[in-house]
């Protein structure tokens, strides 16, 4: 038995009590610097006095990120610049967007959340872009629509995983001639950015010490499993294994559900130091105790990889927790936010996504 945090929407809390049981980066693509060159002629400037804030404007506070020899970059909404004078920012946040690709969204629910917490001027809000073909300008670099989730190369030259990129940002971030007074650094994102952050989490490099790094893994419909094992109410055993199984596949251990045929990124890392990496982390499921859907409509993955792991987000999300637990002997923490469902703003906003960004 444990205990896990569950907090209402505005700062009621609860002690819940839950039973356990029912070709990769860019080494020869790099980036030339180029960082936060203006996209747009209505950008406002960001510093560490003013950080930068949108408003809800998609046209405000964004920048090249990575900028390439080829004229091609990958994009970013940023409080303060990450080539800038950074003296006086103790935390950042990374944010990645979900399913919507809309990043502008996301910055501005965690700038606000910063807000509430009294920490926006001491706070660098990040939110990194992952467009499809679509959506990108003429020189963007762009994913597949679902290869941006789990670190596949982009599309446009096939040279940078869409992990890279995050690493790209934590290098910068850890880098003292630049933000010499950071302390703390929160990967965060909500559903399609949660299944990002959930896998960035176990093949991630491990920054310099000296960093209280975090990662939370808000609302995702689906989890990558350490190994074979999958919730019964036997346990966590094979699919094979478990009579009341909703379906099977021999795929279902497939990445980004399990660590067979991983991409370039993933492989890097052999399946123990994946394995260990991700258990020896600050990994926080922040799960909402109102998304419970089960319908494709709502954007649940439906395939059976995810259906083995349980019927909706929430079930899911408890799911891990307890196998993390159970299975590797690993303690995460895992926060519930009473009454929110798939809301990314909720979530963030809430006493309990202010307590797993920024505590």
């Amino acid at each position: 038995m444990r205990t896990t945090k569950t907090i209402g929407r505005f700062g009621i809390g609860i002690l819940g009590i839950f039973l356990a049981g029912s070709v990769v980066g860019c080494a020869a693509d790099a980036a030339e610097g180029g960082e936060d060159e203006v996209l747009g002629q209505t950008q406002q400037a960001a510093s560490v006095v003013s950080p930068c804030v949108s408003n809800g404007s998609k046209d405000l506070c964004s920048g090249a990120l990575m900028s390439f020899s080829d004229g091609t970059y990958v994009r970013y909404w940023r409080s303060h610049a990450l080539s800038g004078d950074g003296r006086g920012i103790e935390r950042a946040v990374v944010v990645v967007h979900g399913a919507a690709r809309n990043p502008w969204a996301y910055f501005d629910h965690v700038q606000d959340a910063a807000a509430l917490e009294g920490v926006r001027s001491s706070t660098i809000v990040i939110a990194p872009y992952f467009p499809t073909a679509e959506d990108a300008g003429s020189n963007e670099r762009y994913w597949d629509e679902n290869g941006w989730k789990q670190g596949d190369l982009d599309l446009k030259k096939k040279a940078i995983s869409s992990f890279a990129v995050v690493d790209h940002i934590v290098g910068r971030l850890t880098d003292k001639r630049y933000f010499p007074d950071l302390k703390s650094i929160a990967i965060s994102g909500h559903s399609a950015g949660g299944q990002f952050t959930q896998r960035y989490a176990a093949a991630s490099p491990s920054p310099p010490a000296g960093y209280a790094i975090r990662y939370v893994v808000a609302n995702p419909s689906s989890y990558m499993y350490l190994d074979d094992r999958r919730p019964s109410g036997f346990g966590f055993v094979h699919p094979l294994a478990a009579t009341d199984r909703p379906c099977y596949v021999t795929s279902f251990n497939d990445y980004k559900y399990g660590l067979e045929r991983a991409n370039a990124y993933v492989r890097q890392n052999d399946r123990s130091t994946l394995i260990s990496r991700y258990k020896s982390r600050n990994v926080i499921y922040l799960l909402g105790t109102a998304d419970t859907s089960t319908e494709k409509e709502d954007a649940v993955d439906t395939s059976c990889p995810a259906k083995l792991q349980g019927s909706n987000r929430l079930e899911r999300g408890r799911n891990f927790d307890a196998y993390m637990e159970i299975v590797h002997k690993t303690y995460h923490r895992r926060i519930e936010v009473v009454g929110v469902g798939h809301d990314g703003e909720a979530m963030f906003q809430s006493l309990g996504g202010r307590m797993a960004l920024f505590r």
